[in-house]
């Protein structure tokens, strides 16, 4: 793991490279520009490595400013149970899991850790203004956490009670599939992480703020109007409650979901990042291998 925050790595990769040995890394890299004493340090641990797999292309952009070979930086991305939640996609049911106390009306929803940090209250706000806008819709939010008291509280506040259900945490991805299929949209106000990569698998688009120097990789899988969209960090609230209302009036829901679909099949699946990491890896054991052949086990 490329962190420079181990001096283990550090004592792992000097001797390693006293060896002889080829060095990959599988890092963040750079989340944001850092023209600082920390930025210099990570730009001279990373020219530590041979090869370095990063799981986005700004982080790639950023490596590439500052100097380094683009050929020895591979795009590696991010995954989950794919091969597992591909079969749900592909052959379960789906259950109606809950009922919304007015139906008819289109849906956005959260799932993760209900937490200070994901700013869970821009959700309730954003309702809140699209009621009083006259657009009615409901949320549903699947998750535990320390905000929740405070997220309920805010909903009595604005007497939301029968448009918002907080479902609770869920961990089966049968349940997680169907409830996914009552909404339209996957909001997340904080960082997007692979909360993103769980929707599109399911062919939901998502919704998360534009500070991309204050996301995690993942933003990368959002194609703005076609699977998801950036609403305005420093503005959220307006600006998300506009980009809801334009979802809500899209009507090509399969033309989408097969978007989110691609994207995920096409880059964020363990298969993808197995034929990448397969690709650095033998480009490595083919300089290696006329220094090793001699004493190379095929056994």
């Amino acid at each position: 793991l490329g962190n420079m925050y181990f001096l283990s790595t550090w004592v792992a990769v000097v001797l390693g490279k006293l060896k002889g040995r080829k060095i990959i890394m599988w890092t963040h890299g750079y989340i944001k520009e850092e023209k600082n004493a920390k930025g210099f340090i990570r730009s001279l641990f990373y020219r530590l490595a041979d090869d370095l797999l990063v799981y986005g292309q700004m982080a790639k952009d950023i490596l590439i400013s500052r100097g380094f070979d683009a050929s020895k930086i591979k795009v590696v991305y991010n995954s989950l149970d794919y091969h597992y939640q591909l079969c749900i996609r592909n052959n379960s049911p789906v259950d109606k899991l809950i009922d919304f106390k007015n139906v008819g009306i289109p849906a956005f929803g959260f799932i993760g850790r209900l937490t200070k940090q994901k700013k869970l209250n821009i959700l309730i706000e954003s309702l809140n203004l699209l009621h009083a806008k006259g657009h009615l819709c409901n949320l549903l939010i699947i998750g535990d956490g320390d905000a929740l008291t405070g997220l309920q509280a805010l909903v009595n506040k604005y007497n939301l009670n029968d448009y918002v259900c907080f479902y609770g945490s869920c961990y089966d991805e049968a349940t997680i599939y169907s409830l996914f299929k009552q909404i339209r949209l996957i909001v997340s106000p904080g960082e997007v992480g692979l909360t993103g990569i769980h929707a599109m698998t399911y062919g939901i688009p998502v919704l998360t703020h534009d500070r991309f120097d204050r996301q995690m990789p993942e933003f990368e899988c959002i194609k703005p109007g076609v699977t998801g969209d950036f609403f305005d960090y420093n503005n959220p609230i307006e600006s998300l409650t506009d980009l809801l209302q334009v979802w809500f009036k899209k009507t090509n829901f399969d033309e989408i979901k097969e978007k989110c679909y691609q994207v995920i099949d096409d880059h964020y699946n363990p298969y993808n990042q197995m034929h990448i990491i397969n690709s650095v890896v033998t480009k490595v054991y083919a300089v290696l291998m006329p220094l090793t052949l001699l004493n190379f086990d095929f056994n």
